[in-house]
């Protein structure tokens, strides 16, 4: 069976990123699965596997405008410092769920003034080229209870649905930059729950997000 809508496909990955060092593999670990067609993962990867069956493995290079997006100077955001006073010691390199101009986003701190503190909604893979090696494990037509729960999930809210970013999905993360194809994992401190990414998050925000 070659994947299409609706498919419901599971594969192993490899992710590096282009002249960068991270990388990041579920080999060794349960793969990663999905629904075909309904934005659970970034969509140049998805697009990419389309056509593909079990035992196919394939390169996929996936350009920034396919992925996390461009780096976006105007998701910088500038907040009085004592916005923070609740929150004990902040330091560079934060993270926090935070009220932005495109509504709740995982924002990170990069600046820390006197007055200010400067944070930062980009993806941490905004701007960045995406190389994956794909293995793909099953494909077959997903439930009609595995859609309706998709779709039912959806409903909820960004990020509601799938396993991308669901707890449960433990891969091998070599490097704590990231989470499953491109989320976040636990590089330092984390405040709410982080729905930038995770297990190939599609859109901007990860898992059909945007910005």
């Amino acid at each position: 069976m070659q994947i299409q809508e609706n498919s419901h496909v599971s594969f192993h990955y490899e992710l590096t990123i282009e002249g960068g060092d991270f990388r990041e593999t579920s080999h060794d670990a349960e793969p990663m699965e999905y629904i075909h067609g309904h934005g659970m993962i970034i969509h140049g990867l998805e697009e990419a596997l389309t056509g593909h069956k079990v035992g196919d493995k394939l390169q996929v290079q996936v350009a920034p405008e396919d992925g996390y997006g461009e780096w976006d100077e105007a998701l910088i955001q500038a907040v009085p410092r004592e916005a923070f006073e609740d929150a004990g010691e902040i330091t560079i390199g934060m993270r926090f769920q935070a009220q932005t101009p495109f509504g709740m986003q995982a924002v990170t701190i990069v600046e820390i003034g006197d007055e200010e503190v400067k944070l930062d909604a980009n993806h941490a893979f905004a701007g960045k080229t995406l190389n994956f090696d794909v293995e793909l494990s099953t494909v077959r037509p997903a439930t009609d209870d595995e859609i309706a729960a998709l779709q039912s999930d959806a409903e909820g809210g960004c990020c509601g649905g799938g396993s991308c970013g669901g707890e449960g999905h433990d891969h091998d993360h070599e490097h704590g930059e990231g989470g499953c194809c491109g989320g976040h994992g636990d590089e330092g401190h984390e405040h709410g729950k982080d729905k930038e990414g995770g297990c190939c998050g599609g859109g901007n925000g990860g898992c059909g997000c945007g910005h």
